[in-house]
């Protein structure tokens, strides 16, 4: 028996906002960066081939770890709905979904109810408010943070705030059941692919707190997006994921859960070109959990 989790992150659907409102505020900024740069970068040919690949690995659970949008629009929302509706579907225990950082791009009301729309539709009606908390299934927790808010324009920073910082102490700091697996879920990289810590302008606030705990086994994968390429960090206690971003570089990560050893083992799954099959791509290792 497994559990299986495919994850991705950073969609960035992007569209005009359609409000003269926009101009006031971050989306400009926002709108800039995806007509400049982003959009050279952006292809949609692997949502498709993303979509049927992951289908064909029968996933338990499927996790986005933010960023569905470019600047936090309704109309990008809308259009990210309408691609995940039918991949929801597929997860056969469920759908897990937290924020990024360019979901909560502004405060402008439009953009937040749009935002708590589709969080709820994702996640069978548990909104923005409901985070952090913790999804169970057969020996494996895993606790989802929303570690966003909006931020100036030259920032893209996050922050674990203080009810979210000790919610997580007290269920991490618990000890364990029997062959428990224990996942982190949230927006932001603890680390660089290097270990080292992001720039201060990109990093998550409390992230030191939260790599700590993964060094003392209070974990054993933290599942992220942000950086929009994939890697995987091994060592210092517990494993660190990130997905990238799936239009600009086409990984999905896979993770399995195994129960009755209490162990994961974890591949890449590579939808960047036009296969008939899926393509897996790197290492199959496995971890112990402690």
């Amino acid at each position: 028996m497994r559990v299986r989790i495919a994850h991705f992150s950073d969609l960035h659907f992007w569209s005009l906002p359609g409000t003269w409102r926009a101009l006031l505020d971050k989306r400009v900024c926002g709108c800039l960066n995806h007509l400049l740069r982003r959009r050279q970068q952006f292809q949609d040919g692997r949502l498709e081939r993303a979509a049927a690949r992951i289908s064909s690995l029968a996933p338990d659970w499927i996790v986005c770890t933010g960023d569905l949008t470019a600047t936090g629009s309704p109309a990008e929302f809308a259009a990210a709905w309408a691609y995940l509706k039918p991949l929801r579907a597929m997860a056969l225990r469920g759908f897990i979904y937290v924020p990024g950082n360019h979901d909560a791009y502004v405060r402008d009301a439009v953009c937040r109810n749009a935002l708590a729309e589709v969080c709820g539709k994702l996640n069978d009606g548990h909104g923005p408010e409901c985070f952090p908390r913790e999804v169970r299934d057969r020996g494996l927790r895993l606790f989802l943070v929303d570690e966003t808010l909006p931020t100036a324009p030259w920032l893209s920073c996050g922050r674990l705030d203080v009810a979210s910082g000790g919610w997580l102490r007290e269920r991490l700091s618990a000890p364990r059941a029997d062959r428990e697996g224990r996942i982190l879920v949230g927006h932001f990289p603890l680390r660089r692919s290097d270990g080292t810590p992001l720039p201060r302008r990109r990093r998550l606030l409390g992230a030191d707190e939260l790599y700590e705990l993964g060094r003392a086994g209070a974990y054993d994968v933290a599942l992220c997006g942000h950086i929009h390429h994939a890697f995987r960090r091994d060592g210092g206690g517990a494993m660190e994921v990130c997905a990238g971003s799936l239009t600009m570089e086409g990984r999905v990560n896979v993770l399995d859960f195994f129960p009755e050893s209490c162990t994961f083992s974890q591949f890449w799954l590579d939808v960047s070109e036009d296969e008939p099959t899926p393509v897996l791509t790197g290492q199959i290792s496995t971890t112990g959990a402690h």
